[in-house]
């Protein structure tokens, strides 16, 4: 009885010696493990033995060094063992899930992680696997299920969330493949997905993936609303409305005219103008723009005592149609334009007392175009225009036929050089006013100019044919250099200053003049 009383209480006291020194390895082993010393501690893990419960903690201890090393097909097998010892560590089956991932056994990896689920560990993470292996196993339905329960899961992490929104879109994608509503199931479901997946995180490398993906799937099933048939980009804004206030000083104001024969008052003055401008814009079959305007305008003259100078106040009133039909030109987005506008303008020059303001002219504009890439620098514009023009004095109608070409030149240093030329044939009910004009202007622009502004100095020069008063005018010339500098000081406001140059000579002294005109202009977007 004594012996037998002894040899129990000797096991108890070895089993307690063992278990006690069972402890001290796992700990160490834990140290090594948070350390990343994974060798060192399945090193120590071979000195380890026990009753199941040991074993069964072993082999997870294992299990977890040998996935850290990438040894995933041992890894695998001591997971096993550790289930099999009934092991009760909590992510068990969500380590032997990602082993078996890794290990591509998909089937089984899955089957791990909706136990883990069930388990209560990591339940969204596991539904994410189960769903992203189902969509790599062509189960699709299934993947759409686990993706779309990680999505109503308030808790979930909103990484999860993102990720699962961008695989859903894909899942459905893959779903509608064949089917003749794809479209529908891709504007109703694929884009609004990948668009939630970017509102979540736009800067993380998920959301900018499914930025991405987005623009890839509209452009290859003509979703973009944005980009047109012939693979033009046009801006996601379709309306404007803008205001802008000019303040220029204008040292010797002339008398304004839609014709380009002007005589100097030899007066100075501040020239107010106000602009109100509005426009929208009509897509028609991802290929006819349209684009209705309306241009609102004052001009007032601070000078209230020289009849010449105000009587040149106005206000205007622009309705415009511009058009274009978007096509391509050897391979590459080219424009047919043709336009419309109308032109009403009351003037103070029929009643210098009062300084009211009457009808003065109107004109109606037709032209047609094409714009086009001729080179790989930059593209061309070619229009022919007809303006009708009709005074309050019928012998100052006139009609006009111009021809213009435009090219923009694109820099290597991310500047543009603009050059133009115009040809304005105006025929006058007043023949002796006839006259034919030819416009060359080049512009330079430095949009990024120390950083903050945009720098725009100009050189035009003009020769005017005066046709029958050629004896006494000869062919005048205008030229004028000059120069803006812009600044955004807001998203939608703008500040300008301007400084011109004028000087025209003719062979009549009373048509030459010289002029400077300084201004600056506040333009804001609404």
């Amino acid at each position: 009885m004594f012996n037998t009383k002894l040899l129990l209480i000797s096991i108890l006291l070895c089993f307690s010696l063992a278990t006690s020194a069972n402890s001290n390895l796992f700990e160490k082993i834990y140290i090594d493990y948070k350390g990343g010393n994974y060798q060192d501690a399945l090193d120590k893990l071979t000195k380890i033995n026990g009753n199941k419960t040991t074993l069964g903690l072993k082999a997870y201890w294992k299990g977890l060094c040998l996935s850290k090393l990438q040894s995933y097909d041992k890894a695998i097998i001591e997971f096993e063992k550790a289930i099999k010892y009934n092991n009760r560590s909590d992510d068990l089956y969500y380590e032997y899930g990602q082993a078996l991932y890794a290990g591509n056994e998909l089937v089984k990896a899955r089957e791990a992680f909706k136990k883990s689920a069930k388990l209560g560990f990591k339940k969204v993470n596991s539904a994410y696997y189960m769903g992203y292996i189902s969509q790599i196993l062509e189960q699709l339905k299934l993947a759409r299920k686990f993706y779309s329960q990680i999505i109503r899961t308030k808790s979930s992490d909103e990484s999860l969330r993102q990720i699962s929104y961008f695989q859903l879109a894909d899942v459905i994608l893959s779903k509608s493949e064949g089917s003749k509503k794809q479209k529908k199931y891709i504007k109703k479901y694929v884009l609004k997905f990948l668009q939630r997946s970017v509102d979540i995180d736009p800067d993380s490398a998920v959301g900018q993936d499914a930025l991405r993906r987005k623009q890839e799937i509209m452009a290859k099933y003509g979703l973009d609303p944005y980009l047109l048939k012939n693979g033009k980009r046009i801006p996601k804004k379709g309306t404007k409305f803008s205001f802008s206030q000019d303040m220029d000083y204008d040292s010797n104001v002339t008398l304004t005219s839609d014709v380009p024969t002007t005589t100097a008052t030899k007066k100075d003055s501040y020239i107010f103008t106000s602009e109100l401008y509005s426009k929208f814009r009509i897509i028609s079959a991802k290929r006819l723009l349209i684009n209705p305007e309306l241009t609102l305008g004052h001009i007032l003259h601070s000078d209230r005592s020289s009849t010449e100078v105000y009587s040149n106040d106005e206000y205007s009133i622009k309705p415009a149609i511009k058009n274009s039909l978007e096509h391509t030109y050897k391979g590459r987005p080219a424009s047919l334009l043709f336009d419309f506008s109308y032109n009403y303008t009351a003037r103070a020059n029929r009643s210098t007392e009062t300084k009211s303001k009457f009808f003065n002219n109107r004109s109606w504009t037709i032209s047609f175009g094409e714009k086009l890439n001729f080179f790989d620098f930059g593209p061309t514009t070619l229009k022919i225009k007809y303006k009708d023009y009709q005074n309050y004095i019928e012998t100052s109608d006139n009609t006009t036929t111009s021809f213009s070409a435009s090219q923009l030149a694109i820099l290597p240093n991310a500047t543009l050089l603009i050059f133009f030329t115009q040809a304005d044939f105006i025929s006058s009910v007043t023949e002796s006013n006839s006259t034919n004009s030819y416009l060359f202007r080049v512009d330079w622009i430095y949009p990024d100019f120390m950083g903050k502004f945009s720098l725009n100095p100009n050189f035009s020069i003009t020769f005017l044919d005066t046709k029958e008063q050629s004896s006494t005018r000869g062919t005048e010339k205008t030229i004028s250099p000059g120069f803006k500098l812009s600044k955004n000081v807001s998203q939608n406001l703008t500040f300008d200053v301007s400084y011109n140059y004028t000087i025209n000579t003719s062979l009549s002294e009373s048509n030459e003049y010289k002029k400077h005109v300084m201004g600056i202009s506040l333009q804001y977007d609404l």
